[in-house]
């Protein structure tokens, strides 16, 4: 399908071609060759974009319109203008229509955000699919100061206060600078047509009630609130910028999926500067996990205090303040399941999970030693007490073991507490067990029922391969 490309006569200069001229050259947001897709619901803000581009003619564009079906036979109504205004200018349109509901149940996420996260994945396939290099949104200055506003009132961190981002990988948002007042005069000065948005005038959505009440009252202070505050949001964008690139070089890349576990020295808090770099970075770091702000500020409260012992749990982490340390663990899977983040696993006798061999032992060749220091990763199993298969689980409450040379069994919790596990470890401890009993706890003590003995003539050798937590780092 061919991008129509339009050069419209302009009748008359309006301050806001000047300011979105400015603004896109200023951040390198278009250039010679970038093919348009202009994201067009059929409001008033979106077809005074089209009309803009129209104007400026630089670029050859088409339109893309969502129809997110959550207003029924008024979203219908906003394609169907849609479709009518491309048919009467000529361009290509695009359209879709999403169970946006469906979406947000599917994936437990608000309807705002599955609107969003169909809409830019719809937007990537089209670019992939018909050779567009950018697409342009018709977010505005008062767009950003609503933003800005609630995440404020919500508890952003500085990552908040950037607000909506310019540009964005291939997103570009060219009039987020331009005042709605603007808009509006473009719009009335060319009549353009547009559709109204009926939810837009109820206060059932938190960013009606700020556009219908908190910023009315900001404008009645200054008249320009919504122009200062996207021109502050501006400079705060920078800020984070400059020190999330600072901090990035020496922690490396706080919003990064967490892989496996890690450290960090709590003294470097303390440090100055150096500590407030380090306390951006955790904040970035544990929002990313999913940590509420009291869970960070509770934490990091204690672990600037010295405190031992905290800890707390969002979905994907735990996060433990330990002596000089905050040590982060991913969660893992329950039960049998793999543990990727902790453990390697070899597939060898049809077991995922261990590594393991069965030999025949000669009478006069000796036994192997069995090792039970807590840092053995090795261990050598009488073959004939198994009741197989093996399975490596985590341990769970209530589990026992019979520790080599005692009379009794002990809980696995006890174990750990004697060899003085650190809370944070405790959490991720695994055993090897087989359909009768637990035959290791890997890394303390293997059971006695299976031990290797003179009599032993099958032995089972069982190595683990754990992933070692980096180890801490000292300034």
């Amino acid at each position: 399908m061919a991008i129509a490309h339009h050069r419209l006569n302009p009748s008359t200069t309006l301050p806001i071609r000047n300011r979105v001229l400015a603004y896109m050259a200023k951040r390198g947001m278009l250039e010679a060759g970038d093919r348009l897709l202009l994201a067009v619901s059929g409001g008033m803000d979106s077809m005074v974009m089209l009309s803009l581009f129209l104007r400026l003619g630089e670029w050859p564009l088409a339109v893309a319109h969502c129809n997110f079906g959550l207003r029924g036979s008024e979203s219908d109504g906003d394609e169907d203008f849609v479709v009518e205004e491309c048919q009467r200018l000529g361009i290509t349109l695009h359209t879709q229509r999403f169970d946006t509901r469906a979406h947000a149940i599917s994936q437990k996420i608000s309807i705002q955000e599955a609107a969003r996260e169909l809409r830019y994945a719809w937007f990537a396939e089209l670019c992939e699919e018909y050779g567009y290099t950018k697409v342009a949104t018709a977010h505005h200055a008062q767009d950003q100061a609503e933003t800005v506003l609630l995440n404020l009132v919500r508890g952003a961190g500085l990552k908040g206060l950037c607000g909506i981002p310019a540009q964005k990988g291939n997103v570009i948002r060219p009039l987020l600078s331009t005042p709605h007042a603007d808009i509006l005069l473009w719009a009335e000065e060319l009549g353009l047509r547009y559709r109204n948005d009926s939810s837009n005038a109820t206060d059932h959505y938190s960013r009606n009630a700020v556009r219908h009440h908190a910023l009315p009252t900001l404008e009645g202070v200054n008249p320009a609130a919504c122009e200062n505050i996207s021109r502050a949001t501006e400079r705060v964008a920078i800020a984070y910028q400059a020190l999330h690139a600072l901090a990035g070089d020496r922690w490396g890349d706080p919003h990064a999926p967490l892989q496996a576990a890690f450290t960090f020295p709590t003294s470097i808090l303390r440090d100055g500067l150096y500590g407030a770099l380090a306390r951006f970075w955790l904040d970035e770091r544990m929002g990313s996990l999913g940590f509420s702000r009291e869970q960070q500020e509770g934490v990091l409260s204690a672990a600037m205090r010295g405190g031992v012992g905290q800890s707390v749990e969002s979905q994907q982490c735990r996060a433990y303040v330990e002596r000089g340390a905050l040590r982060f663990l991913p969660k893992m899977a329950s039960g049998n399941a793999a543990i990727p983040d902790m453990v390697e696993y070899q597939a060898l006798e049809g077991n995922e999970w261990i590594d393991f061999r069965v030999c025949e032992l000669d009478r006069d060749a000796g036994r192997p030693e069995v090792r039970v220091s807590r840092n053995s990763h090795r261990v050598f199993l009488d073959a004939d007490t198994l009741s197989l298969p093996l399975v490596l689980r985590r341990w769970q409450a209530g589990d026992r073991v019979q520790p080599l040379g005692m009379d009794g069994e002990k809980l696995v919790s006890d174990v750990l507490t004697d060899q003085k596990t650190p809370t944070s470890l405790r959490h991720s401890a695994l055993v090897l067990a087989d359909r009768r009993r637990i035959l290791w706890v890997l890394g303390h003590c293997v059971a006695h029922p299976c031990r290797v003995q003179e009599a032993t003539r099958r032995v089972v050798g069982v190595e683990w391969l754990p992933r070692r937590f980096p180890d801490r780092q000292e300034d």
